[in-house]
Formats: structure tokens, sequence, C-alpha cells
């Protein structure tokens, strides 16, 4: 296999259709939604074809949708998503409905169909239905929904809808969500890198004290300030070590806040 650009080649001969798309997904920077087990195994010979080609011959057999990365304002995307459906769903003969308002019951829906028609939603034009979206994720326990709010709280175009998966990172427990969290205090939007703060506070602990470290250098003094009561909150020997540090901030309310936690 080979992606050069935005030009894929596949050989593959009695390989895994799972593992192709697993690996093509992987390597174009996809975030993966399997409806479909695609379980068989095939011979596939790609030539040097756009990506949304290639996976039209490689998955001619199977329904899917494809969300391209869109580069938006500094350089940010909302990263691709590759949903791949199962016959007959009825996702899959109308993908776009919650794009076009129609709202549906997702209590009625399967695990797998509710991650197909949320990870849709998130790529709406309406940063209101990313949040909605986001918001709906928290309550799918799986990978791919965890994968789905890494994605849209490092990546997202919207300040609001990445704040949104940064609280939900912060409730779910999954392994990908502490990098994710420490790469958000960094988030050039300082609402976000609060959210990451309350985050990161809420799964507690030596390693989350440390995480803090970045935020107590922000240039803002509110999130320092934010980072400080987490810190308190958390507790600890590392807590407590950057707390003494905090003491000496050059922002009064910084210094204030880090001594009461101190006591």
């Amino acid at each position: 296999m080979e992606i050069d650009g935005n030009e894929v080649t596949v050989q593959a001969h009695e390989v895994s259709l799972r593992s192709i798309v697993e690996e093509i997904a992987n390597r174009g920077g996809l975030v993966l939604v399997l409806q479909d087990p695609l379980d068989e195994r095939v011979d596939v010979d790609v030539q040097a074809l756009p990506l949304s080609e290639a996976l039209r011959r490689i998955l001619r057999e199977h329904s899917f949708a494809l969300q391209r990365l869109d580069t938006v304002a500094a350089g940010r995307v909302r990263v691709g998503t590759l949903w791949v459906l199962s016959k007959g769903s009825e996702l899959a003969e109308s993908p776009t409905n919650l794009r076009e308002g129609q709202r549906r019951d997702l209590n009625a829906l399967d695990k797998d169909e509710t991650l197909a028609t949320l990870g849709i939603a998130l790529a709406d034009s309406n940063a209101n239905a990313r949040v909605d979206a986001v918001s709906a994720l928290a309550d799918v326990k799986s990978d791919q929904a965890a994968a789905l709010l890494v994605a849209a709280a490092l990546h997202d175009v919207a300040s609001s809808v990445r704040a949104e998966a940064v609280h939900a990172l912060g409730a779910i427990d999954d392994d990908a969500r502490s990098p994710a969290l420490r790469r958000a205090l960094m988030d050039p939007n300082a609402q976000v890198r609060q959210a990451a703060i309350s985050a990161i506070e809420n799964i507690g602990g030596e390693s989350s004290a440390q995480s803090l470290a970045i935020a107590l250098n922000d240039a803002d003094a509110s999130v320092r300030a934010a980072a400080v009561y987490a810190l308190g909150e958390i507790g600890g020997e590392t807590a407590a070590r950057l707390l003494r540090a905090a003491s000496t901030d050059k922002n009064s309310a910084v210094r204030e806040t880090a001594i009461e936690a101190l006591k």
C-alpha cells in the first residue's frame, strides 16, 4: 500500500477487507467508523487513484460515506471520517439526513448506527450541530466514540466544539484521552484550555497534576488561576510542589489562589 498525497495504490491478495480499510484510514489520517464487519478476504489492485475513487473500487459491495479534510482558518481542519455502513441500512440510503435537519431518536439505534449518525453530524457545517453530536458521543462507550471525541477536541475549527469535546473526554475512561487533554492545554482558545484543565482535574491523580504544569505557564492569568484551583482539588505531592511555585506568580489572584490551596 502507498498513499502519495491524495493518490492511493493498493495491491493485495486474499487479504481481510477490514485490514485494508483500517490501513487506508490510518495512513490517510481518517477516523474510521465501521457498521459492517468487512470480514471477507479480497483481491485488490488499485493503482494511483484518488482516495474517493480507490474506496469506491475497494468497497464496491458496501455502502460508505467519506468526509474529506476541510482546511479552514489558522490551518485547522475538521478531521476526515470514513463510515462503512451495513447493507440495507437507512443511513446507507440517506447518509446526510442529519444535515438536512431530520431528527433521529438515537435510543432506537444500535451502537454502530449511533456512531455512524453522530459521526456524520460532526461533518455538519453548523457548529451548534457539532456541539450536540459531541455531547451525545460522550454517552457512547466505545473506542470509536473516544476517537471521534479526540478528533473533535484537537481539530474542529470551532472553539465551542473543541471545548465541548474536551469536557466530554474528562468524563470517559479511555487511554487516548490524557494525551489529547495535554495537547488541548496548548489550544489557541483560552476557554478550550480551561475546559482541558477541568477535565484533567476530573481525572485526578499525580500524572494529572504533572500535566497541569503546562497551564501554570499560560499567558492568560485566568487559565493559570484555573490550573491552580484544579491542583488544589487534586492534591498530592506533585500538586503541592506546583502550588508553591504558583504562589510567586506575577498575578495577585493566581498567587492568592495558590496560597489558599496550599493551606
